[in-house]
């Protein structure tokens, strides 16, 4: 029998949280806003972190749009305020583990309180003109970017520099909240709701790359080179190439059970921060993705599009064996995704609708850890054949009963070809499927409160491996603000 979570109880309490940790005033809008003058909604559809129109207009011209003063001098064009916002995520989360009994429960079984699950400073907008900059602190920067970007005849397009931690090739320029990466999407438990987050592939993992860009009213093209992997990333971060604990990535995840000393590998002097020595030189892979946004009818913003990663990319990543000899590891990269959007006024409600189909090859998935998934498989000589491969697909809705409340579901489906579970056993043709639903409440234009409900069936838990727990159902109450 499932337990019980004393949603009440917890939906009183965070509701509370948001009123002493919100901002006081509703004019406290993140950087963006600021520079260019207009509210939170000018840019966001329904609540935070999706894009309306607007939004990816702002995006795609580099951040550089301002109506604020700025100093001007030859060379140099640059806000008179400093572009800093803060991004703090409160968080509960209950999985419900039919297996575990207590005292035996841990962490999220017994119910996981986190204050705050995240915070960080997000330093972004315009450098200059036609030139804007993004990076996350604290620590040494995290997922930084650089964007050239301007307009050719009613083109707009450019060239962007980026490394993530986490976010994939994607990060440098995407637009859309379908889940083609993790910082535009409707939902925090993003691996329950979105198949290009659960199966990995360029919406999430470690990158490093250069994309060229362009767009316009009907179109959006983005096409570059990229490592996955970041000296940007702390040790242990998701999609290393070195996890921390001992644990080889590539060999199915920092919670894989396979040790490093078991493979005769260990972490040699990477000499940059992160653990990962990014020696890949132009060996990389490629990225792309076209998105058509046609006008099928006044009130309604559409788009199709694909997406996908291909090659694989060399290098030792610091990654030495026991006789101190760098091993060269490979990392596959080849995923191909479809998926589209649509946003539209529904008798005065506000709705979107979107969809994904993602397949990956046989050594392109890492299902690395319960919440996270690496962007590629690594191979060494020293572990060859650790690979997975995968498929599936999502459809997610999101309905605006007005500015301030919606409701929202979403079902996940998708089948793992060949993996390896937690506890090293090598495994074929699993799946896993989740209905997920909530409602989502802006408590103010940067403060948005969540509830989100997941059941699991299938051969497959949430996310963790492969693993056959049989997690079945999961509550996360969720708040973010920006300031």
């Amino acid at each position: 029998m499932g337990k019980s979570h004393g949603t009440i109880p917890l939906i009183v309490l965070v509701a509370f949280m948001s009123i002493i940790f919100a901002p006081g005033k509703g004019e406290a809008v993140p950087s963006f806003a600021r520079q260019v003058g207009v509210s939170c909604f000018a840019c966001h559809y329904q609540h935070m972190l999706k894009l309306n129109s607007f939004g990816r207009d702002f995006k795609l011209g580099g951040y550089t749009r301002i109506v604020q003063e700025t100093m001007e001098d030859e060379g140099f064009s640059f806000p008179s305020l400093s572009n800093i916002s803060l991004i703090t995520h409160l968080r509960y989360l209950q999985d419900n583990n039919e297996q575990s009994a207590s005292p035996n429960q841990v962490g999220a079984e017994r119910g996981s309180i986190q204050i705050p699950s995240d915070a960080v400073l997000w330093i972004a907008g315009r450098l200059g003109e036609h030139f804007g900059f993004g990076a996350e602190l604290p620590g040494p920067i995290k997922s930084p970017k650089i964007i050239y970007s301007r307009d050719f005849g009613g083109i707009q397009g450019g060239v962007v520099v980026a490394a993530t931690d986490a976010m994939g090739a994607a990060y440098g320029m995407e637009l859309f909240n379908t889940g083609a990466v993790e910082n535009h999407r409707e939902w925090d438990n993003n691996t329950a709701t979105y198949v290009q987050q659960a199966l990995g592939g360029p919406a999430v993992g470690q990158n490093t790359g250069v994309n060229l860009f362009a767009g316009g009213s009907r179109f959006f093209a983005n096409v570059g080179l990229f490592a996955p992997a970041s000296i940007t990333a702390a040790p242990g971060d998701n999609g290393q190439a070195f996890c921390g604990n001992g644990v080889a990535c590539g060999t199915g995840g920092a919670d894989s059970g396979t040790s490093a000393a078991a493979l005769g590998l260990s972490l040699g002097n990477p000499g940059v921060w992160g653990g990962t020595n990014l020696d890949t030189g132009l060996n990389l892979s490629l990225y792309y993705r076209l998105a058509l946004t046609p006008k099928i009818t006044d009130g309604a913003d559409f788009m199709v599009g694909i997406q996908g990663t291909s090659g694989s990319t060399k290098g030792t990543f610091g990654l030495v064996n026991a006789a101190g000899a760098p091993v060269e590891s490979t990392y596959n990269t080849n995923t191909l995704a479809f998926d589209a959007q649509a946003q539209a006024d529904v008798a005065g409600m506000s709705l979107e609708v979107t969809a994904a189909y993602q397949t990956n090859a046989s050594t392109a998935l890492n299902l690395n850890g319960a919440a996270d998934v690496a962007h590629a498989t690594r191979l060494t000589a020293a572990a060859p054949g650790y690979t997975n491969g995968g498929n599936g697909f999502d459809v997610n809705a999101s309905l605006g009963i007005n500015k301030s409340i919606g409701v929202r579901a979403a079902y996940l489906n998708y089948t793992v070809t060949k993996g390896r579970t937690n506890d090293g056993t090598n495994f074929q043709d699993k799946s896993l499927n989740a209905v997920t639903v909530g409602a989502w409440y802006n408590v103010l234009q940067n403060a948005n409160f969540e509830l989100s409900y997941t059941a699991w069936g299938g051969d497959l838990t949430n996310g963790t491996n492969g693993n056959t727990n049989d997690a079945a159902n999961q509550l996360v109450l969720h708040l973010i603000i920006g300031i």
